[in-house]
């Protein structure tokens, strides 16, 4: 439950605010700026700048899909015993 949580989590902030803050127009050549905030603008059309053809939207699912996986690489809830399994024996 932890993990679906984790990745519903880490999509909504990838889709509201990472992918324009990450690919979006620049702001002082630092970052991206807010211009695609929500994904407002962005289309079925390529974006010239990046890819000539590949769909914005297909290009915004991509980077989405590592952070998701990340998610389940961090989470200790993909195996019952794998956090007790790295405490030292009791004795």
């Amino acid at each position: 439950m932890q993990y679906f949580i984790l990745v519903w989590v880490v999509g909504v902030q990838w889709a509201l605010f990472g992918y324009s803050l990450s690919f979006g127009p620049d702001v002082r050549s630092l970052i991206g700026g807010l211009d695609w905030f929500g994904l407002k603008g962005v289309r079925l059309e390529p974006f010239k700048d990046y890819a000539a053809t590949v769909p914005r939207q297909a290009f915004m699912v991509f980077p989405m899909m590592f952070a998701a996986r990340r998610c389940s690489a961090s989470s200790p809830a993909r195996s019952p015993g794998w956090s007790r399994s790295l405490r030292p024996p009791v004795s």
